[in-house]
């Protein structure tokens, strides 16, 4: 069986909603803070939260494990195998297992949207209907 790759298909993150995954992004790095959590078995992760960009808008990021290592303020990123999760009632990017971070040396964009931020919007779960 002959499976033919496929070159990913980027979107903007203006068009990123809650429970997409498998997402691919370019951004940049607006803010970036690296913090440690210890789990229950003493087992240290390394975690980064802040906030990317591309020219369409703008979204809080969590990402943890290596990923962390390119998560730096200024850092030009394509985000492969993403999810968007809703915390709080806001959307956060995250990776999914197969997810990745790398680093970018030219974005097939100029200026970053700062004034629209799709974590700012507040989501709310839709009632169940009962059977």
């Amino acid at each position: 069986m002959d499976i033919k790759l496929q070159k990913p298909s980027f979107s903007k993150i203006s068009e990123l909603r809650p429970g997409i995954h498998c997402y691919h992004i370019y951004a940049k790095v607006l803010s970036a803070k690296v913090s440690e959590n210890v789990t229950n078995n003493g087992r240290v992760i390394n975690v980064v939260e802040g906030v990317l960009a591309d020219d369409s808008a703008s979204a809080h990021f969590r990402f943890t494990g290596n990923h962390t290592a390119h998560m730096a303020e200024g850092n030009s990123i394509a985000v492969r195998n993403g999810k968007s999760n809703v915390v709080d009632d806001h959307i956060i990017l995250e990776l999914d297992q197969f997810g990745r971070v790398t680093l970018e040396n030219e974005l097939p964009f100029g200026e970053v949207n700062h004034e629209k931020n799709i974590s700012a919007t507040s989501w709310e779960k839709a009632p169940r209907k009962n059977n």
